[in-house]
């Protein structure tokens, strides 16, 4: 795709590890964000992580993946960008790679990006919060809410292959055990067929949450447990993670290639989630002029209200799989099983293992 972008309408909003993003002050882009890669040697090009998508990622998660558009970067803006001083909160690790030479323009996931101004963390998920302006475009802090966005990565969604049939625990929950850590979210239970146990797993989760949202007025945990227990969403996601039937201990960890099934396991393992519940909207717009709602967009009832929401998937990256990755790779899922952390019986055990739900 080819548009013109200009830098000094571009500045800072957020970033990643390997990539930072770019908001607009165009009216053209107000829903939209542009992602450049750091400079990281030897990872995938925007354009080899493009193709991945269209071959790997979309055929199966469709308009569950954010929008996201390949477009050109015109010469000169990258080097622009990183001759800025940094941005308030910009970490400044890595500058961006100006031998770049394409960037992906994303669909925002907020429906009201510049009113989003208040954000926090409950355990692993990261809530933000969107007001609309008063009279004279500021934000009143006691306006009611318009948005709630959620953002955190489902992880393994399937056992690891190499844990064997024996584990009492999932991957992520054995991971944070070793690493001396309560585990969050459990993703087995976040596929539970059991709508049940889908729900207690939000409300646990979210117990903190009524110091920020009240949970009589915005019933967050309920909206968020019961869209994804009626949506494909993390059905899809568990189709990509399971491409991987052998895990890395399955390969020869210095000769054998590593194919690509396996890779775009990996990558599905380390996506972010991002849900947005939409409040004061009767319904989403295509439902509300009798057209058919993309798959992305749901309607939930919770005590007799109805909340739109929206699931999106985003940050399915192509892995590199260089030697120093593997070795990586393969060291952690060795240390789960030589030391036990799989299988320790005086550890608590995931709930769906323990059910034979998995």
């Amino acid at each position: 795709m080819s548009i013109k972008l200009d830098p000094a309408h571009w500045q800072y909003f957020a970033e990643g590890a390997a990539n930072l993003i770019l908001k607009s002050d165009l009216p053209e882009y107000r829903n939209k964000l542009l992602r450049v890669r750091k400079l990281a040697p030897g990872s995938p090009s925007t354009a080899d992580i493009n193709h991945f998508y269209q071959t790997q990622v979309l055929p199966v998660l469709g308009d569950y993946y954010v929008g996201t558009e390949l477009v050109a970067l015109p010469a000169g803006f990258v080097a622009t960008i990183n001759s800025r001083p940094p941005a308030e909160g910009q970490r400044n690790d890595k500058p961006l790679d100006e031998n770049e030479s394409h960037a992906f323009l994303m669909e925002s996931v907020y429906d009201s990006p510049d009113y989003c101004q208040e954000s926090f963390k409950v355990k692993s998920t990261t809530f933000t919060l969107c007001r609309l302006p008063i009279t004279d475009g500021t934000i009143d802090e006691n306006n009611s809410i318009q948005e709630i966005v959620l953002e955190f990565k489902p992880k393994w969604l399937v056992p690891s292959p190499n844990s064997g049939d024996t584990s009492l625990r999932c991957r992520t929950c054995a991971l944070a055990y070793k690493r001396g850590k309560t585990p969050g979210l459990c993703p087995l239970n976040l596929v539970s067929n059991d709508a049940a146990v889908v729900e207690r797993a939000f409300a646990v989760e979210f117990t903190k949450l009524s110091h920020h949202i009240d949970p009589t007025v915005y019933p967050v945990a309920e909206i968020v447990a019961r869209g994804l227990y009626q949506s494909e969403l993390l059905d899809k996601l568990k189709q990509l993670q399971e491409l991987d039937g052998r895990g890395i201990l399955g390969y020869d960890s210095t000769q054998e290639e590593i194919d690509n099934d396996f890779l775009t396991a990996m990558a599905a393992r380390d996506c972010t989630l991002f849900i947005t519940i939409k409040l004061n909207h009767p319904t989403p717009s295509s439902c509300a002029t009798g057209g058919v709602a993309p798959s992305a967009e749901k309607i939930v009832n919770v005590g007799g209200t109805d909340y739109p929401i929206r699931l999106k998937i985003a940050d399915i990256d192509l892995k590199n799989p260089s030697p120093e990755k593997r070795q990586y790779w393969a060291e952690i899922e060795r240390s789960l099983i030589e030391e036990n952390w799989y299988y320790k019986k005086d550890l608590p055990v995931c709930t769906s293992l323990a059910n034979g739900t998995v």
